[in-house]
């Protein structure tokens, strides 16, 4: 073919044969952009991979009990040292509370052996609150095994189990308490005149013996005071709001929660900004300060470390536990974004869907968070979209990834606890069909 044949067949358009040319043009343009995809898929894998923390994954074992194997297990809460407490169950054998040791066996806490009991609260020295049945609650410990807590006037609803073995909570003639298996039954109503003429919980308790009331009073609203050093009762404000609802209190009582609108969506009573919930910080020093981040319609402020440094978020809904975003806070240094909303729907449409809101399940000392991650498909009675965890040094980690990096077939469903240790509770569907929970351990290289 002469050089002139050659210039005039690189323009076959021209001689009727332009679909052949154009094919072979596609073609070669169809193979480069499908191998430029799987290496940019390739690339991203790899760099998910290489940003994953790493985790050892212990998966909670079946509890073994007289009456038979109990395969799928509920981890409720998780204590500084690693063990858990919930309950295993079978739908035609019952249930069975426990406590689980990592790297040891599942004791089995069905205190009559007719499985029907439950696991609900754990403290950092391994005794449980569980339920025997509906009206029949219990503390277990090593050292004295079961309380039945048989000197208690009437029935009650728990709320907390401190650190120090003390429970607290309401009882059914809405009255506040607290129980200890050493110091017995009391009742707390006689802290102030109001809690013995209006429904009154003791909600929060720290290891000092600090106690958080709230108190429901008509029409709609709802006060909120802490017990200080057992003598001095403080009220924790209102900013303008009926509703005053205290989440969490540290070691030397400092508390955080949110003031709001009411707990109805419906209610026409609103604040003086217009606004309908706002976090605050309290502080035995400082009193109640306002810590409503300027650039949020509403915030809500719901963990605090043992240092007093809080967290909460921005509301994407009416309700306490639905963000957009994430913000830490302590007096001496201020308001600190953590995660933004546009962080988290860079996560989840990484993983092909779009952000409808999150949530936090629990803060550590260290300032990791975890929670779910609810997409705009995603049914809110069922399981999320995906769950996170969050650490001070920056990136959002999918849990899902971390036990896919270890190599477990196991998918994760809940996230429900990290402790101070940075190791985390999650609920997980495992091959065989059984659910059940695992801790995930950071790796000593993780």
């Amino acid at each position: 073919m002469t050089r002139r044949e050659k210039k005039e067949g690189s323009a076959w358009e021209k001689t009727g044969k332009q679909e052949v040319v154009m094919s072979h043009h596609a073609g070669s343009l169809a193979t480069r952009v499908f191998g430029m995809m799987v290496a940019l898929a390739v690339t991203l894998v790899a760099q998910v991979l290489a940003e994953t923390p790493r985790f050892d994954v212990e998966i909670l074992p079946v509890l073994e009990t007289p009456q038979g194997i109990l395969p799928n297990v509920v981890g409720v809460e998780m204590n500084d040292s690693g063990q858990v407490a919930g309950w295993a169950l079978d739908s035609l054998l019952g249930s069975a509370a426990f406590r689980f040791t990592s790297g040891s066996e599942m004791l089995n806490l069905d205190p009559h052996g007719i499985l029907n009991s439950t696991g609900h609260y754990l403290d950092p020295s391994g005794q449980v609150f569980g339920l025997a049945s509906i009206d029949e609650p219990f503390l277990y410990t090593d050292a004295a095994g079961y309380d039945f807590i048989r000197d208690r006037p009437v029935d009650f609803f728990a709320l907390e189990l401190s650190d120090r073995g003390e429970l607290i909570g309401i009882t059914r003639e809405t009255r506040p308490f607290i129980y200890s298996t050493a110091a017995g039954w009391l009742d707390l109503s006689d802290v102030n005149p109001l809690f013995q003429e209006n429904p009154t919980f003791a909600k929060l308790i720290n290891n000092d013996g600090d106690i958080v009331f709230t108190m429901n009073r008509p029409p709609g609203t709802q006060e909120s005071s802490v017990l200080l050093n057992g003598r001095r009762l403080v009220d924790l404000g209102d900013f303008g709001f009926p509703m005053n609802v205290p989440d969490a209190i540290d070691r030397v009582g400092r508390i955080v929660g949110l003031a709001e609108k009411s707990l109805s969506p419906d209610a026409s009573v609103s604040s003086r900004d217009g606004r309908q919930s706002r976090a605050y910080y309290f502080s035995p020093k400082l009193g109640v300060v306002d810590i409503h981040p300027k650039r949020f319609k509403d915030s809500y402020a719901g963990w605090i470390q043992s240092r007093g440094k809080t967290a909460g978020g921005s509301m994407a809904r009416r309700r306490h536990d639905q963000f957009d975003t994430i913000f830490t806070y302590h007096p001496s240094s201020g308001m600190e974004i953590r995660a933004t909303r546009r962080e988290f729907k860079r996560f989840v449409r990484r993983r092909g869907a779009k952000l409808d809101h999150i949530s936090i399940t629990d803060m550590n000392d260290r300032l990791e968070f975890v929670g779910p991650v609810w997409s705009t498909d995603d049914d809110r009675d069922e399981n999320p979209f995906a769950t996170f965890l969050s650490r001070p040094e920056g990136g959002l980690h999918s849990l899902q990834d971390i036990v896919d990096a270890m190599g477990v077939e196991a998918v994760v469903e809940a996230v429900m606890d990290i402790n101070n240790k940075g190791q985390i509770l999650i609920g997980v569907a495992l091959p065989d069909g059984r659910s059940s929970a695992a801790i995930l351990t950071p790796s000593v290289d993780g």
